[in-house]
């Protein structure tokens, strides 16, 4: 049973039932497989699974065979919602709270990170990094998890910034290097991993690894954490793109699995495998991490999270209604632009009426 509450529908017009969807989910996959392949680059697999029934997937690959269901791919900044089901973890344990400052748990010296590529290059600046320092008093980990300590990813510029104050015009910050100081935080914090007691990154992988993904039944190894051989689309066709650097640990994302690892991390959400409802639902109602979508008009709710970097996305999400089953949608993908995708994928599901 699901921990969210969808809106009260008390005063909303009736859902229309969903169909019978093991042949129907088929053939809309299969339809929308075929309007990527005609309209855009895209090199990946799209699968469904309607609360804990049969996953159903549909691939395309523009360069070679289609893809077999269990293909791994990366699922990039999806792994965001990994780290902060571990920093959540401790939390419940009493290990951390989300309103003390971050000076609590990591020095200044501790907040300038050995980054390796790809995101050595969108480090901070020593400029910026001096101004996070002297900020780490007012920043808490509550600020890290909804992206508002202050360090932003700036399109086009190669590094992140950080602002005292977030201007105005950005309406929605975004820091791949705040994760990666929540996963020194939970290195340094978590009871999970007795040995490499001075090795906060083994420590951090270790927590992922017992506390996550061994109680979501996903079947992920400590040392998937590069960027595999993908797909770009260039000068009309897929080039192929080799960016797989040395694995090191960060909790930016960048775990590579099959769909239903990410389909498993759903149901273990859904179920309480590894934080309590309550836990989770302050972690929809207070955007920590997951992103948000609520459509009033139908009564549903959309949580989940969009990973992508040059040559491959992804996305995770579950779709709510009152009374039905959750939905979750899942996309990995060498080459797609992942956001438009998941917002035609779920066109396509309301359209069908599957709530």
């Amino acid at each position: 049973m699901s921990t969210v509450n969808p809106p009260d529908q008390s005063s909303s017009p009736e859902i229309p039932q969903k169909k019978e969807s093991s042949t129907q989910i088929i053939e809309v996959l299969q339809n929308f497989a075929e309007k990527l392949r005609d309209n855009r680059s895209f090199s990946g697999i799209l699968a469904i699974q309607i609360g804990n029934k049969t996953i159903v997937h549909q691939a395309y690959c523009p360069v070679g065979a289609k893809f077999e269901k269990d293909q791994i791919f990366n699922c990039f900044s999806v792994g965001k919602l990994f780290t902060a089901v571990g920093i959540m973890q401790l939390v419940e344990q009493g290990l951390l709270k989300l309103e003390e400052p971050i000076s609590k748990y990591l020095s200044k010296e501790e907040l300038d990170l050995s980054s390796k590529p790809p995101y050595k290059e969108l480090k901070p600046s020593k400029e910026d990094l001096e101004k996070l320092k002297d900020s780490i008093e007012k920043i808490t980990i509550r600020k890290l998890l909804t992206h508002r300590s202050g360090l932003i990813q700036i399109k086009n510029e190669p590094r992140e910034k950080f602002f005292e104050e977030i201007p105005p015009d950005i309406k929605k910050p975004y820091s791949n290097y705040g994760y990666q100081l929540l996963a020194r935080i939970i290195g340094k914090n978590t009871k999970s991993s007795q040995a490499n007691a001075s090795n906060w990154s083994q420590r951090f992988l270790d927590h992922l690894q017992n506390e996550v993904f061994f109680k979501s039944d996903m079947n992920i190894a400590p040392s998937s954490t590069h960027v595999p051989q993908g797909y770009e689309f260039k000068d009309g066709r897929h080039e192929p793109v080799d960016s797989s650097p040395e694995p090191y640990p960060h909790g930016n994302g960048c775990w590579k699995m099959q769909t239903k690892d990410l389909l498993a991390f759903g149901k273990a959400l859904r179920e309480n495998a590894h934080i309590r409802s309550d836990t989770f639902n302050s972690m929809l109602n207070e955007g920590l991490c997951f992103w948000i979508d609520r459509d009033s008009s139908n009564n549903i709710i959309g949580y989940g999270h969009p990973g992508g970097v040059r040559g491959g996305s992804a996305f995770f999400q579950t779709f709510m209604a009152k009374g039905q089953e959750p939905i979750t949608a899942v996309v990995l993908s060498n080459s797609s632009t992942g956001t438009n995708i998941k917002l035609e994928l779920e066109g396509i599901l309301k359209e069908n009426r599957f709530w």
